[in-house]
């Protein structure tokens, strides 16, 4: 819409008084805006059209929804842990990649598993905040390993032997929630 106009990108950021950065990355959709920015530019641009109005707030709407993050419920605990912001990177990576030679990947654990490993490994935390950690592992893998671009595990060996969180596992438990091959 600014090309039509004429305007370069420095006099649009100078009569909006937005950083000229920010109005670049906003044009090439690696950030979203919001409404009240949206309607500055069609405003600077000149659109009038009611349609093409609605249809801009309309994505800016659907864009502000898409950035809640699924775990925003349990952000007393991720908070805590640091664990957010984990989850706020991995929910903006296009891959994922993962080497775990000693543990089942998180996104393949077991709540048995999981449970038991986030309580081994975080002995500070109370059963309350363990049992949350694990419904976040959970929901993870269900909005990690579903959708477009699926998240796809790759299981070891070593991790299936040798990872178990108790001390002499059952020879069939091994942890994985996806499909799996039986230990022996």
């Amino acid at each position: 819409m600014r090309k039509v106009t004429g305007l370069t990108l420095s006099e649009v950021a100078e009569q909006l008084e937005v950083n000229q950065g920010s109005l670049s990355r906003i044009e090439n959709g690696e950030r979203g805006t919001t409404p009240v920015l949206a309607r500055a530019l069609l405003d600077c641009y000149g659109v009038d059209d009611a349609a093409v109005r609605d249809g801009v707030f309309d994505l800016v709407r659907a864009d502000k929804e898409q950035q809640k993050s699924w775990w925003r419920k349990y952000s007393t605990v991720l908070t805590a842990t640091r664990y957010d912001g984990y989850l706020a990177l991995e929910a903006g990576a296009v891959a994922l990649s993962s080497y775990q030679p000693m543990l089942v990947p998180g996104l393949s654990q077991t709540e048995d598993y999981a449970r038991a490993v986030i309580s081994r490994m975080r002995m500070d935390l109370t059963p309350g905040q363990v049992e949350a950690l694990v419904k976040v592992r959970i929901e993870r893998q269900d909005s990690r390993l579903a959708g477009d671009q699926p998240a796809k595990p790759i299981r070891g060996c070593t991790a299936r032997l040798s990872s178990s969180p108790s001390p002499t596992p059952p020879r069939t438990w091994c942890g994985w929630r996806t499909p799996r091959t039986p230990c022996t």
